[in-house]
């Protein structure tokens, strides 16, 4: 059994890190969530715009079953990585695709869904993502994003980034501020 001291040594790349701790914690929970609420069916083709390490796309796979597609894509080669060393799902094979979010390397229309878990907060031109997420989409299909709302919404994390600014400083706090930027639905709605 690995000592307290030794738990706390982080090793490895920031992606292989972001898979075993924040994976866990935080994506691998609302990942069949996301899924869920984009009823998905076998045969359909799917999107998971800033995939990561692939946690909605590995969930999303065995849903489209083997006729359907899952593409995982991310701007972040490690993350990729990543998610191509795992083990595969079942059901549709996850093609992992580098891309910008805000450039998709896509056709227009290709694909019935598309999925974004806890990206669009870090896009730095989010209307070009939306309109982009809007592009690949066949007439008709569906989008689901989760996004955390305002920070006043989740009183820990506004604790935690109060705690920061007095004992830290401003950008450590801007820092744990960052991912609360929406605060009405309607800012991720596309005309």
């Amino acid at each position: 059994m690995a000592s307290q001291q030794e738990r706390w040594q982080l090793a490895g790349t920031a992606a292989e890190v972001y898979q075993e701790h924040l994976v866990p914690a935080i994506f691998g929970p609302w990942a069949p969530i996301v899924v869920e609420s984009a009823s998905l069916r076998p045969g359909e083709r799917v999107v998971d715009v800033a995939c990561g390490t692939g946690a909605v796309a590995r969930e999303a796979a065995p849903q489209v079953g083997v006729s359907g597609t899952v593409v995982g894509l991310d701007l972040n080669p490690g993350m990729l990585a990543v998610a191509r060393e795992l083990p595969p799902a079942s059901g549709a094979l996850v093609e992992w695709r580098e891309g910008d979010a805000t450039a998709m390397p896509f056709h227009n229309a290709a694909f019935d869904v598309v999925l974004c878990q806890l990206g669009l907060q870090y896009f730095p031109d989010r209307p070009a993502a939306l309109g982009e997420m809007h592009r690949v989409l066949v007439p008709g299909g569906r989008l689901v994003l989760l996004v955390w709302q305002s920070i006043e919404h989740s009183p820990g994390f506004a604790r935690l980034a109060e705690a920061l600014e007095r004992h830290v400083g401003t950008l450590a706090a801007a820092i744990m501020r960052a991912p609360f930027v929406f605060g009405d639905p309607e800012e991720v709605r596309v005309s």
